[in-house]
């Protein structure tokens, strides 16, 4: 958030996937022992995490664990191999990360940003089949472009890209970080002030040039991992069916749009908003750049959060006591006394590891209602 700030994390380390890629990732825990629940941070395009170190570092000030971490081949997860990448192969690798840190079952608050949001799309479905996702969050992104055929598709290889980007790229280091600034900043806020009294666009251009290896694909001069993501942008694409799947699941989706993004046209981002029927919130911003918005934005997100949380709880109460209820049921069917009935209370079904034989999705579809674009909680028959 903060382009000066300096975060660090509690943990950092390495996760061997299981096809042998390597994903480095950071933790940042809460100051105390408790926690109001995990968070996964995807990041986007031809971006590494420290982008997000600040912002992480704040949330879990605020009582939440959260976990970073670099796509395969990008800064710390690299080398870079020359593959045909897919939202849905990083959403798998962002699935294993998960059950490789924080254990099979767990639930977890997902937050995607630019590509990030597209895989994240995609790994809300594979969650969400897992009953584990709590809520979803998107940040300037959109449903991907509809399905390329003909002669255009054989054109999206990485090989490709790669000389495409290096034509784009071939600028000295300082030439290059302006030209990213210019792209993925608004103007205005370039212009505005920092909270140090410099302009941003002094402070972006020395942090940026600064850490450019930790920050970006293309830090060490090799453009093989940012030709990987731009087949992961041009190849995604989300679904009716699956948009479907998203909105009906009960669970609580956020949609951050940025109205002065040049990557991303706002008309797409409120686009998928408004199929996911999703709590919008808009920013007059670039693809990046809200740090005169921090408050605003940080605050959106713990509502968040917290109102997921809320939700969750709610449906596992009414779980424990529809099971319950159905355990007096059939000990009076069967002349049986609870006590002798060989049904423990921890036999309830997880919802971290069961959901709906119907529609296997989150837990909170049956009676938590929806949560809806102005952020309200409806609650149906939860008081029977």
């Amino acid at each position: 958030m903060d382009p000066a700030a300096e975060a660090f994390p509690d943990v950092s380390n390495y996760l061997e996937l299981s096809d042998g890629a390597r994903l480095h990732y950071e933790v940042f825990y809460p100051q105390d022992s408790s926690s109001k629940g995990k968070v996964l941070v995807v990041m986007g395009a031809f971006a590494g995490k420290d982008h997000f170190s600040s912002t992480a570092r704040h949330l879990a000030d605020n009582g939440y664990e959260v976990l970073t971490y670099d796509h395969r081949g990008v800064v710390k997860s690299g080398p870079a191999r020359m593959e045909q990448q897919t939202s849905a192969l990083l959403a798998a690798d962002a699935a294993e990360l998960l059950d490789g840190v924080w254990g099979r079952g767990v639930p977890v608050h997902v937050y995607g940003a630019s590509m990030g949001g597209m895989v994240a799309q995609e790994l809300a479905l594979l969650l969400l089949q897992q009953g584990r996702l709590v809520t979803l969050g998107l940040a300037v992104t959109c449903r991907g472009l509809k399905p390329l055929g003909g002669l255009l598709r054989p054109l999206i290889k990485p090989q490709l890209l790669k000389l495409l980007l290096q034509v784009w790229y071939w600028d000295s280091r300082p030439a290059l970080v302006r030209r990213l600034m210019r792209l993925v900043l608004d103007r205005g806020v370039l212009d505005s002030l920092h909270p140090s009294g410099e302009k941003y666009e002094e402070v972006y251009f020395r942090q940026w040039l600064r850490k450019f290896e930790s920050l970006w694909t293309f830090g060490d001069g090799d453009h093989t991992a940012g030709a990987c993501h731009a087949c992961v942008v041009l190849t995604h694409y989300l679904s009716e069916r699956q948009l479907g799947i998203l909105r009906d699941s009960g669970v609580p989706i956020l949609c951050q749009v940025s109205t002065r993004d040049l990557l991303i046209p706002p008309a797409l981002q409120y686009e998928l908003a408004d199929k996911l029927h999703a709590k919008t919130v808009s920013f007059p911003a670039g693809h990046m750049g809200l740090m005169p918005w921090a408050h605003r934005y940080h605050s959106t997100l713990l509502e968040h959060f917290a109102m997921g949380a809320a939700l969750r709880r709610l449906q596992e109460s009414r779980a424990a006591r529809d099971w319950r209820v159905s355990k007096r049921a059939l000990a009076s069917q069967t002349g049986k006394s609870l006590l002798s009935m060989a049904m423990p209370d921890n036999s309830l079904p997880s919802s971290a590891s069961s959901s709906s034989s119907s529609s296997r999705q989150y837990i909170g579809t049956a009676a938590a209602g929806s949560y809806t674009a102005s952020g309200a909680c409806k609650l149906q028959q939860c008081s029977k």
